[in-house]
């Protein structure tokens, strides 16, 4: 059977978006968990929870973003803040809550 309909091309590239997505949130899942027990996962750690925070720069985003940005840029100072990736202490997250939630 081959690949001759558009359609055909089509359902298959959403079959391995959907793959890809699910293999990216399993990955995402673990990162948090795994031991620090060198500056790379350290890095992996920093760089998924940039990732996942890029949404408190957007504009038009209710959060306290001057509190996000100096957060961001904790994160991004680890590498150079702490001489021994064992003495790493994360920073605190800012609350989510802005003027326009319901909690």
């Amino acid at each position: 059977m081959g690949l001759t309909l558009i359609g055909d091309i089509a359902a298959l590239q959403a079959q391995f978006t959907a793959i890809k997505e699910e293999i990216d949130k399993q990955f995402d899942k673990t990162i948090l968990n795994l031991e620090e027990t060198s500056w790379a996962i350290i890095r992996k750690k920093r760089d998924f929870l940039l990732r996942t925070t890029d949404w408190t720069m957007t504009v038009g985003c209710t959060v306290d973003q001057s509190a996000w940005a100096a957060y961001r840029q904790s994160l991004r100072d680890v590498p150079q803040t702490f001489t021994e990736y064992t003495n790493v202490t994360w920073p605190t997250q800012p609350s989510t809550k802005g003027p326009n939630t319901s909690e």
